[in-house]
């Protein structure tokens, strides 16, 4: 064998082809000869089987210098034909597995226009010989097996065919050498990005660019000596994985610098609000507050929040003392009316009483009733309103800046957002339980929802998930580390974790790639073992006695 090409899924090979057969015709009797041999001229005058190669496809008779045939006839009419013939046959190939695969290229020899009424072909008993030292480039001749006598039908008529089986399996070297070893040291370069520093983004760009650019050359360039076939072989899918960690290293850095982007953009941000709250309360400590207090806040935020205006009026330099005057409320108006401050007995400062149009809300800093207990007569019933919630916000917002618009030093920023905090965890909201029209059970999102945390826990699961693994800083990791003192790592976490992650991501997935394909995908479809090429077998196997003439 010459050459085997997988594009074409065809092979050559230079054979010396013999045929031997009797014809009764040829018997002689001479003294002291029982065998001559005939020129290439007289073998136009005897009778020959009309031998062609099945699944040939170009094949020639070498004519240099002259025709190479010639034959030999024994006295008992038993005739030795050869001839030196370059075959060039088809080879059906299943490349799922290239380069890692085996094949199996068949010969086919018949008769062209004999049935198997007039000629029946066998093998020699020493059937197909090879010429030791003959090599191919790029397979192992593992073996070779015959059949003798099937029959083919073609038509209506039955035709004597034997086949030859060459069983090659390709060497792996030259595309070892070609392409996966070059592969695999791009991707393993790809790696030093890791290392790089983040803010070198000329160096890592190109580097990344790079390594995709050689990546998509070296693997998807020479394509020209490589099977074109519908389905993906196993050097594809080497490749294309090569090409998926390269171009995810890329990603990474794309991802690195649009969290970076995310975190400066935030940081400015709340630089801007520091800012403009620092600029509001140099405002409010140089203007004094006027005599007559006319401009000082609205009689309307007055009757909203004298509880806290009185909390703070004792000590304005304390943040705490917000906190420390507790005092029940008393009970509020019918909706829609207004309510006035109020002096509880025992207690020298007043309730704050908020009323809302859209539902009776009470911002109780005394006590938290407990939901599952009945409402008693000091307590008042909330309706869950994110109007109402909102406005509650809006309301101990107001509080804060008119405290710190009233007194020069009484509330700081910091002492704002623990009043906020606070005051909005210490707000009540529940749905009464309110029997339907028809007697039935409570109706309301927000009844079924308190009376089945199970269902509110696997409703918020899928978000509790999404929180844990986010990716992207929030407000509260910026403030954080805007607060920290400690210097940042130059390296992302990210960046930390992938120079782990990639090497041992890669490295299983080729031990997986060669474990599935050393082990468990075939070479053959299933369903397609047992194919013949062209034809279909009328009686498959049939044996021939060994010695039997191709004529009867």
């Amino acid at each position: 064998m010459s050459s085997v090409s997988e594009t074409d899924e065809k092979y050559s090979m230079d054979t010396y082809f013999r045929q031997s057969w009797f014809d009764p015709r040829l018997r002689f009797s001479l003294p002291g000869i029982d065998e001559f041999s005939m020129s290439w001229l007289f073998l136009d005058r005897v009778w020959k089987p009309d031998t062609y190669i099945v699944n040939g496809h170009r094949s020639y008779l070498h004519r240099i210098t002259v025709p190479n045939k010639f034959a030999r006839v024994r006295s008992d009419g038993f005739v030795t034909y050869s001839m030196r013939l370059t075959l060039q046959a088809n080879c059906p190939m299943h490349l799922r597995k290239f380069p890692l695969d085996s094949q199996r290229c068949p010969l086919l020899i018949g008769s062209y226009g004999y049935t198997a009424s007039d000629i029946l072909y066998a093998w020699h008993p020493t059937g197909v010989g090879l010429e030791p030292g003959v090599e191919l480039a790029q397979y192992d001749l593992v073996n070779i097996t015959t059949v003798n006598a099937q029959l083919i039908r073609r038509g209506a008529d039955e035709y004597s065919m034997i086949s030859a089986s060459f069983n090659l399996k390709r060497n792996t070297g030259y595309y070892t050498l070609q392409v996966f070893v070059p592969c695999g040291l791009i991707v393993c370069s790809s790696w030093v990005s890791f290392w790089i520093d983040p803010d070198a983004v000329p160096a890592r760009v190109s580097l990344a660019v790079t390594t995709v650019l050689s990546m998509t050359t070296m693997g998807f360039g020479g394509r020209a000596s490589m099977p074109r076939v519908n389905y993906a072989t196993a050097l594809d899918w080497f490749v294309i994985m090569c090409f998926a960690f390269v171009f995810a290293v890329m990603l990474e850095y794309a991802a690195i610098n649009f969290i970076d982007k995310v975190t400066e953009d935030l940081r400015r941000l709340l630089e801007e609000r520091k800012k403009k709250r620092t600029s509001v309360a140099s405002a409010a400590k140089v203007e004094p507050p006027p005599a007559d207090g006319r401009a000082g806040p609205s009689a309307g935020q007055r009757s909203r929040t004298p509880s806290l205006a009185a909390g703070v009026a004792g000590d304005a330099s304390d943040c705490d003392s917000v906190y420390a005057q507790p005092a029940p409320l008393a009970p509020l108006a019918s909706p829609g009316h207004a309510t006035s401050p109020t002096t509880t007995q025992g207690e020298g400062v007043e309730d704050a009483v908020v009323t809302s149009r859209a539902a009776p809300l009470v911002v109780n800093t005394a006590s938290i009733p407990n939901p599952s207990q009945p409402p008693s007569s000091t307590d008042e019933i909330e309706y869950a309103d994110d109007a109402v919630l909102s406005e509650v916000v809006d309301v101990l917002t107001e509080v804060v800046e008119v405290l710190a618009a009233s007194t020069g030093n009484a509330v700081g920023a910091d002492c704002a957002i623990r009043i906020e905090v606070d005051e909005v965890a210490m707000v009540q909201l529940a749905v009464p339980d309110v029997p339907d029209a028809d007697g039935g059970s409570p109706s309301g999102p927000s009844a079924t929802l308190r009376r089945s945390p199970s269902l509110r826990r696997c409703l918020s699961a899928p978000y509790r998930l999404w929180e844990q693994a986010r990716f992207l800083p929030n407000e509260e990791d910026v403030t954080k580390l805007m607060q920290s003192d400690e210097e940042p790592d130059k390296f992302s976490k990210i960046d930390i974790v992938s120079r782990k992650v990639f090497p041992i991501a890669f490295g299983s997935m080729l031990v997986f790639y060669y474990i599935m394909y050393g082990y468990y995908i075939s070479d053959v479809v299933p369903g397609d073992e047992d194919r013949v090429v062209l034809f279909d077998l009328a009686r498959p196997h049939k044996r021939v006695s060994k010695g039997s003439p191709l004529l009867p």
